[in-house]
């Protein structure tokens, strides 16, 4: 990527001017045209996030601002022949309407679904990768302060008024290693053609 094709992208950023405008942005990401996303240091999604870009782009398609996700299926040994593990899970920014849809969709299921508002920290952490006896990358806790201060920076103030005003969402399997629930259930779910 070139300086100018970065320095245009990030000016496509700056210049959204609502959430619907965030979620088609992060749309492009996913699917390798936008070479750009706030938080994200690379210019392109990891390769573990491939088979998730179905999902994902129906979640942004739908008014879920997806920030960070992780498959559960992982290799059962690592490089150093301890067990490794992972949790599936899904973090973001949605409209309250939103939020009540995607409650809606995974009641009676297994999955978790937390919501906090965009300036609420707390909540119950659980962690979602394990190595050997160690666990680590802990999700479910309200996350929405760091990630506004990090779109602040990359993002003009009409689109980050409307991600204040967003609840910061967690949807996670508590299954390890499990693949097969969240992300179906996230790609079938197109919610309504509304982001509030």
């Amino acid at each position: 990527m070139t300086p100018e094709e970065q320095n245009e992208a990030w000016g496509r950023w700056r210049n959204a001017t609502s959430f619907e405008k965030l979620c088609a942005l992060a749309v492009e990401f996913l699917d390798g045209d936008m070479p750009a996303f706030p938080g994200w240091m690379a210019a392109d999604i990891d390769e573990e996030t491939d088979d998730l870009v179905p999902a994902l782009v129906a979640a942004n398609e739908s008014g879920f601002l997806t920030t960070a996700s992780q498959p559960g299926a992982c290799p059962a040994l690592s490089h150093d022949g301890l067990p490794w593990s992972q949790r599936a899970f899904v973090v973001g920014f949605a409209p309250p309407g939103r939020v009540a849809e995607l409650r809606s969709k995974v009641q009676g299921t297994r999955l978790l679904l937390q919501d906090f508002a965009s300036h609420q920290t707390g909540g119950q952490a659980m962690p979602a990768a394990r190595h050997g006896d160690r666990e680590y990358l802990h999700v479910g806790t309200g996350e929405g302060p760091a990630e506004l201060e990090v779109f602040a920076h990359r993002i003009g103030p009409k689109a980050l008024k409307s991600l204040q005003e967003a609840r910061y969402v967690c949807l996670i399997d508590p299954e390890w290693d499990r693949d097969d629930l969240l992300w179906p259930i996230l790609a079938n779910d197109r919610g309504s053609s509304e982001y509030n």
